[in-house]
C-alpha cells in the first residue's frame, strides 16, 4: 500500500461540483466533504460524477455559510467512485493541483 502524500482532515463541508458529460454538457450537483487534503477530497454525493471526469469543485466555510470558499482553481479529476453500500452513501475521490481559500467576493 502506498503512503499518502498529504495529510487528510476530516471535515464536513457543503460542496458544489460540476463536470461535462459525454455530450459535452455541464452537469451540476451538490455533496458533502468527508475529508480534505491539500490536493484532494472525498465527497459524499447521491449522484457522483463518473470516474475520470474533470471536475470543478467548491466547498463552503463555515459549514452552512458561503462567506468563505475552498475552491480548486484548476479542474480536479475523479479518481475513484464508491457506489452506495448498506449503511454507507455513494461518494467519490477527487485529486487536483491544489485547493485555495478565498472570501466570497473574490470569486463571485
Amino acid at each position: 500500500m502506498q503512503a499518502r502524500k498529504h495529510h487528510r482532515y476530516r471535515l464536513e463541508l457543503a460542496t458544489t461540483f460540476s463536470w461535462k458529460n459525454e455530450e459535452d454538457i455541464w452537469q451540476h450537483n451538490v455533496g458533502l466533504t468527508r475529508d480534505l487534503s491539500a490536493h484532494g477530497a472525498f465527497i459524499i454525493a447521491a449522484s457522483p460524477p463518473p470516474s475520470g471526469a474533470d471536475l470543478k469543485l467548491q466547498a463552503f466555510l463555515p459549514p452552512g455559510s458561503d462567506a468563505l470558499s475552498i475552491i480548486m482553481p484548476a479542474p480536479g479529476q475523479v479518481v475513484r467512485v464508491d457506489p452506495p453500500q448498506e449503511g454507507r452513501p455513494a461518494g467519490f475521490a477527487v485529486s487536483g493541483h491544489r485547493f485555495v481559500l478565498r472570501r466570497r467576493e473574490e470569486h463571485s
